[in-house]
């Protein structure tokens, strides 16, 4: 697999079900990862390998406290991690003797980098008295075959569990901080990154330790440009609809991740007509805006691996005839590292309470007509022209004739209607022909 601005993996879907070049439902991509140190397969899984029967590569979905190791699916129940990728180990196995996994990802930039920015989320779970350590290396090379050396562990990408266990323990995240690495990238160069895991003292068995919210980016410099923050669609226009409300959807994304959590200002404005009240609610990634009005920015975070946040204006709906009314949404104050991208979006509140009245409902069947002081809008066919001014040889009565398309049969209404133009004394001013529907 590859990148050009930024690489997010977050194992949705995963459910321990092993690997291999295509995986299928539950699998994991064998191109992207070589894991060393299982007992299962020689103790290797090499890239573009296919392991999917059950065993060290494919325990599936964790459930208790395994005492086998392996690679496991672990629905953890936080609410920024979901399914995480764990690794269970033991003595010989990531445990004594250290095992590693390798992520490997070729960079396709147009432009050599000068420095690449790796993130991810520890994930444990201290639920038996012996530490384990996690540590991160990183290599680049020219081709996709496994480099024989690596970096010095990188700061502030490596964690240890709790030597004590915790009764009862539940799955914790570590949310490291994103670490800028100066290494020179050119285009089609491999990148890996190495996680070495084994015991950090105590006795007994260990605790589980996995990771999760990866993201490789170039935002520490060079080559993939200052990363954007920016706002789609452009545009939303939809009726505002009778009850409830309908929501306007757009989403803010940042092209790449730099150091550290990102944050922008909105601010959303009322156009001609439109304020507060036609506003049922606003949210951001599905939690309400507290205190919302219209004018006062307010601000959206993209924390560790998220690149994207849906916004949400919830238009009130009603049965008001009015005219079409609007809004604008503008992004501003970037967070450091980051530009802004498209900043300004609108939306069009279509009114949608004028509807059209029946040529024969205007009549009615008594000797007048039940809508008189009433305006009403119509839809018909031109059966007759005669308008003044408008060039053809017809009589000219400063109108034409309107008929229903379909008549409601009816003997005492009529299905015609002489349609008068007040500003057609001279010329129309609006011409229509014969056969026209209006």
């Amino acid at each position: 697999m590859s990148f050009s601005a930024s690489f997010p993996i977050d194992f949705t879907g995963f459910t321990g079900a092993g690997f291999q070049p295509v995986p299928a439902s539950g699998q994991l991509d064998s191109d992207l990862w070589r894991i060393q140190g299982f007992s299962d397969n020689a103790g290797l899984l090499d890239y573009g390998a296919t392991i999917t029967t059950a065993g060290d590569y494919a325990r599936g979905v964790l459930a208790g406290d395994p005492t086998i190791a392996g690679l496991y699916a672990a629905n953890t129940g936080l609410a920024g991690v979901g399914t995480a990728f764990v690794i269970q180990p033991t003595g010989a196995e990531f445990g004594t003797t250290p095992g590693t996994i390798t992520l490997r990802v070729q960079y396709t930039g147009i432009t050599s980098l000068s420095a690449f920015t790796f993130d991810y989320d520890g994930i444990y779970r201290n639920n038996a008295d012996r530490s384990v350590a996690v540590n991160l290396a990183y290599a680049v090379a020219a081709t996709d075959t496994q480099p024989t050396s690596f970096s010095d562990n990188i700061t502030g990408l490596g964690f240890t569990t709790p030597l004590a266990l915790t009764a009862g323990a539940s799955w914790s995240q570590l949310d490291l901080t994103a670490q800028t690495i100066n290494a020179t990238v050119n285009p089609n160069d491999y990148i890996f990154l190495r996680w070495q895991i084994g015991d950090n003292g105590g006795t007994g068995s260990r605790d589980e330790v996995g990771i999760d919210n990866i993201l490789l980016s170039t935002g520490g410099g060079g080559g993939g440009g200052t990363p954007t923050i920016s706002l789609s669609p452009t545009t939303i226009s939809l009726a505002e609809g009778n009850s409830g409300s309908t929501a306007y959807t757009y989403t803010i994304a940042r092209s790449a991740i730099a150091p550290g959590d990102a944050a922008v200002s909105i601010t959303i404005t009322g156009g001609q007509g439109f304020d507060l009240s036609d506003i049922a609610s606003v949210t951001l990634g599905g939690v309400a805006v507290s205190g919302f009005t219209l004018g006062t920015p307010f601000t959206a975070t993209l924390a560790g691996a998220a690149t994207s946040t849906a916004l949400v204006v919830n238009i009130a709906a009603d049965t008001t005839i009015e005219t079409d009314e609007g809004f604008t949404v503008a992004l501003s104050n970037a967070a450091a590292g980051y530009t802004l991208g498209t900043a300004t979006a609108t939306g069009t509140v279509l009114d949608d309470d004028n509807t059209t009245t029946a040529i024969s409902t205007i009549q009615g069947g008594g000797t007048a007509s039940p809508l008189i002081g009433n305006t009403v809008t119509i839809q018909g066919v031109v059966t007759g022209d005669y308008q003044n001014g408008d060039g053809d040889a017809a009589r000219n009565l400063q109108g034409f004739f309107v008929q229903m398309i379909s008549g409601d049969g009816k003997p005492l209404t009529s299905d015609g209607i002489f349609i008068y133009q007040t500003d057609g004394a001279t010329t129309p001013g609006t011409n229509v022909n014969v056969g026209d529907i209006v």
